[in-house]
């Protein structure tokens, strides 16, 4: 049975504003893991990155979120492939809804 990892430390990172169990998960050498993990990591976007009350988007925040992830993106090959993959699956969906439209 495959389960999410739990954070290790729940310090905040200084360098992007992060969910630590995503992190981790994402870096998982577990690929049912990382997979739930890359599949997570767009609701978080759309939740993370709009306003509360507007619902418009905050591109500062999304700016920030997606530099500190592009930064990390030459650390652990694990870590590598699960951001690149992440952000992959928030471009797919992305082009799906703009076709939608």
């Amino acid at each position: 049975m495959h389960t999410l990892h739990r954070p290790r430390a729940w310090a905040a990172r200084k360098s992007r504003l992060s969910v630590p169990f995503l992190d981790e998960n994402l870096s998982s050498p577990d690929p049912l893991v990382q997979e739930k993990a890359v599949q997570a990591f767009p609701a978080f976007l759309r939740e993370y990155l709009r306003d509360r009350e507007t619902g418009a988007l905050l591109t500062e925040r999304r700016d920030s979120v997606l530099d500190g992830y592009l930064r990390e993106i030459n650390t652990t090959e694990l870590h590598r492939r699960g951001i690149s993959l992440a952000l992959g699956e928030v471009a797919v969906k992305e082009d799906i809804q703009q076709q939608l439209l």
